[in-house]
């Protein structure tokens, strides 16, 4: 009888310490964050769509509004995507994806980032930056120019998506 309980309690023992070596392999971190090339042809492809309805985020990695009004956009992606809202991230550096990888995977973005050449930010007026496009029907409906509070651009999304 002592031998079985002997046994039990070193299984036990056994079973505790795997489950506690497994532990952190079920809670790894996700990979990075996948950040494509977008040509200026599928860029005007993606303002020219007539299906859907977009929030495009433009940003630099050494732009500070920029990172800090990141959580908040990643925030009203979760909110509005079953409204049918795509927000799509757009990185206007000039050695995207390297700079806008660590950011993007630190904040666990949640929405397709893609890496655009200068030629768009000339051909769509990209003045300054965070710089917000609300698309619909293949028109640019509203620019929002500047870091904007939540609050603000949720406001600006419900009039939008009506």
């Amino acid at each position: 009888m002592k031998n079985r309980s002997k046994r039990s309690i070193n299984s036990l023992f056994i079973i505790t310490i795997i489950a506690l070596i497994m532990l952190p392999a079920t809670h790894a971190k996700a990979g990075p964050i996948k950040i494509e090339n977008m040509t200026s042809a599928s860029f005007d492809q993606l303002i020219n769509d007539q299906d859907n309805k977009y929030l495009i985020v433009f940003m630099t990695s050494w732009c500070a509004p920029c990172r800090k009004e990141l959580p908040t956009l990643i925030k009203l992606h979760k909110k509005y995507r079953d409204r049918g809202l795509k927000t799509i991230g757009i990185s206007l550096d000039l050695d995207c994806p390297k700079t806008m990888q660590p950011i993007l995977s630190m904040l666990k973005l949640n929405f397709p980032f893609y890496c655009v050449k200068e030629r768009v930010a000339t051909k769509y007026k990209i003045v300054a930056v965070p710089m917000l496009f609300l698309v619909k029907h293949g028109e640019i409906v509203e620019k929002i120019i500047g870091e904007r509070s939540e609050k603000y651009i949720n406001k600006k999304i419900n009039i939008f998506l009506e």
